[in-house]
């Protein structure tokens, strides 16, 4: 009975489904169904459900070859339908107990990608590894290859899971014809990257142990005649590690990333990472993000040697690494002492001399305020002397005072400028003058200011320069946006 007690007619082709005593005759039925536009509520209609589950009965002990032409016209149908309830996947499922025939029985992509879509439906304990291995035979259809890869990266549950998976699969395959397997590999790779957001937001667990097991297993595989595969493999690597970095940043907290990466230069053997990376651009895109996850690191975040471990190798070469590094210090100074050493991948050590240093760094800050109200005092020195006439002349005894102070001053002053030498101390800025913005280097007085924005110094910064050539900040400045400056009559 429908609403308001009218009777509720079902379709012929539904009834056919539900009444349906052969194979042939369900899956005809459910194809007829599949071509309208089924509602949402088909799949839960009780005439549906039992039509389905008949089907399953059906097509279960059908031989194998019968069996897997069903198995693609089911695919074709579900693939056209709603998503089905979870009872009806867990039937389906019991009907795929044993693994079916291989692919390869069947003619054309089409039918093909059809069982991949009811595998990938039912889910049975066997699928991973049966679709990892249709994946990975050189004859597979690129397209087909790719649906089984994307099937296998879903019923895995993390891309670890798949690459594993692919691993097995490839392993059991003898080295037979090595360029063929190598661009079975590199498909394999590729098509997981394709993948991995849209299907599994799931990085899972060893991700890099799993790269290199794949790859440390693969390389037997590789002869003089085929190393030109070496490139594009280590290129699909790269782009499979990008895309977990980006589906979970924290992946470069953990060893998986360095672990990876190791794996894909080792993999390339005699060709250097750095002449690989000219034309790599996974791997630059890679670099680029790592760089933007260690500035963060560096400014807020508890960092990690893993991640400097990772940017290391990718760099290749200690030359670039050192560049790069120091060029990142350059554009943020202010970084603590902390994060430096971990950048640099020094051990902190508690030998005399650190601590000598330490007792020192605590002292520079209160050396910097003397050597901002000696600058402060020099200033006013030089353009408040007096311009005495005849009248206004003081007698010798007040002259001799006024001298004698300004002498101490000078002498004073100049103390203070050599220890802060000594200490490889300066101030950044003068009083009154323009500079770029940084939350490193100053503090801010009046409305909050922007990285970068143009603003007038009211007190400069103190900074040092450490052995290796970077910039520690000592003491922040303080700094207004133009706009306040101009109102507080602060001129160039």
């Amino acid at each position: 009975m429908g609403r308001k007690g009218r009777v509720v007619v079902a379709p012929p082709a539904l009834k056919r489904f539900a009444d349906a005593t052969a194979s042939e005759e369900a899956l005809a039925a459910l194809a007829a169904l599949s071509k309208r536009r089924a509602s949402a509520d088909l799949t839960t209609d009780s005439l549906f459900a039992r039509g389905f589950a008949r089907l399953c009965e059906l097509v279960g002990p059908l031989d194998e070859v019968a069996k897997l032409q069903a198995t693609a016209e089911l695919g074709r149908c579900l693939s056209r339908l709603p998503r089905l309830p979870q009872g009806l996947l867990q039937t389906l499922r019991a009907t795929y107990h044993s693994p079916i025939p291989s692919l390869s029985s069947l003619r054309g992509a089409a039918a093909r990608r059809h069982v991949i879509v009811t595998l990938r439906s039912a889910a049975p304990a066997w699928a991973t590894s049966y679709l990892a291995r249709q994946a990975a035979e050189p004859k597979t259809p690129a397209v087909v290859s790719r649906d089984a890869t994307n099937a296998v990266l879903v019923l895995a549950g993390s891309l670890a899971g798949a690459v594993a998976a692919v691993g097995d699969a490839l392993k059991g395959r003898l080295p037979s014809r090595p360029p063929a397997d190598l661009k079975v590999l590199q498909r394999a790779l590729a098509f997981l990257a394709d993948a991995t957001g849209a299907l599994c937001p799931s990085v899972g667990a060893g991700l890099g142990r799993q790269v290199r097991a794949l790859l440390r297993d693969e390389s037997r595989r590789v002869t003089g005649t085929n190393r030109s595969l070496l490139g594009p493999v280590a290129e699909a690597g790269c782009q499979l590690l990008l895309a977990a970095l980006q589906v979970r940043p924290s992946l470069s907290l953990t060893e998986d990333l360095p672990i990876g990466l190791e794996a894909i230069r080792e993999w390339l053997g005699d060709e250097s990472l750095e002449e690989f990376s000219a034309g790599a651009a996974p791997l630059a895109a890679l670099e680029l993000q790592l760089r933007e996850i260690i500035t963060v690191a560096l400014l807020s975040e508890q960092p990690s040697p893993e991640l400097v471990r990772a940017w290391k190798v990718i760099l290749s070469s200690e030359p670039r690494f050192a560049s790069a590094r120091a060029e990142l210090v350059r554009r943020y100074p202010g970084i603590s002492d902390s994060r430096r050493d971990w950048l640099f991948e020094r051990r902190l050590t508690k030998a005399a001399g650190d601590m000598a240093e330490s007792q020192w760094r605590k002292a520079d800050q209160l050396l910097g305020d003397v050597l901002i109200a000696v600058d402060a005092m020099k200033g006013e020195l030089e353009t408040s002397a007096p311009k005495q006439t005849g009248s206004e002349r003081r007698g010798a005894a007040s002259e001799g005072v006024r001298t004698r102070l300004t002498g101490t001053a000078a002498t004073t002053a100049t103390a203070v400028e050599r220890l802060a030498r000594h200490r490889m101390m300066s101030l950044s800025n003068k009083v009154g003058t323009r500079a770029a913005f940084s939350p490193l280097e100053y503090a801010t007085s009046g409305q909050p200011m922007g990285l970068g924005q143009l603003g007038r110094v009211e007190s400069p910064a103190v900074v040092a320069a450490n052995p290796d050539g970077t910039t520690r900040v000592v003491l922040k400045g303080v700094m207004v946006p133009i706009e306040e400056a101009q109102e507080d009559g602060i001129t160039s």
